[in-house]
């Protein structure tokens, strides 16, 4: 998946970029602009702000996605919490209710406790991961209206936990995001 913008689509899309600062970025007078030179362009919770409400994923790629970024950031909570396996669970039940391996009761619970998980953590970007984890577990079962609010918040808490973690897990992020809409086309 390579979409492809005009310097007018991102202007008129600019989020909390004054029009100004849109004009400044260095690609933004390319004939096209890619997903991926915003990727590389911009910061990355500027990117996943526009790649989530700007992008006109399908239900799919929204749940493909936060599943994404739930897999990606899931070492962070490991890391601090290695004896705690609620967020791997509820990961892994994503898939396995994608798949009708469990009911979706089953799934429910999985979900319910990478909800503990995340509200118990006294790390601050551990609990994020554990919201990333409990968002992509809501998305997998959300009906399509609340598809975009809860893949955007799988991206902004993977972006805080990344973030609050190390400068390295935003280079991770990103190699997955990468690699996601590589594979989207």
């Amino acid at each position: 998946m390579e979409k492809i913008f005009t310097k007018e689509y991102i202007l008129s899309n600019r989020g909390c970029y004054s029009r100004e600062q849109v004009e400044k970025l260095p690609f933004i007078n390319q004939k096209t602009i890619t997903l991926t030179t915003l990727l590389n362009g911009l910061p990355i919770k500027d990117f996943n702000w526009f790649f989530i409400r700007k992008c006109e994923l399908t239900t799919e790629q929204k749940r493909s996605v936060a599943l994404m970024y739930a897999e990606t950031v899931l070492p962070i909570y490991e890391e601090k919490y290695p004896n705690d396996d609620r967020v791997r669970k509820c990961i892994q039940g994503i898939k396995d209710f994608n798949e009708g391996k469990i009911t979706k009761d089953e799934f429910l619970v999985l979900r319910r406790d990478a909800y503990a998980a995340a509200s118990s953590a006294k790390a601050a970007y551990a609990a994020y991961v554990a919201y990333v984890a409990y968002a992509a577990a809501y998305v997998a079962d959300a009906a399509d209206a609340a598809d975009a609010a809860y893949a955007a918040y799988a991206a902004a808490a993977a972006y805080a936990a990344a973030d609050a973690y190390a400068a390295k897990w935003q280079h991770i992020l990103k190699e997955a995001i990468k690699n996601w809409i590589k594979k989207q086309k």
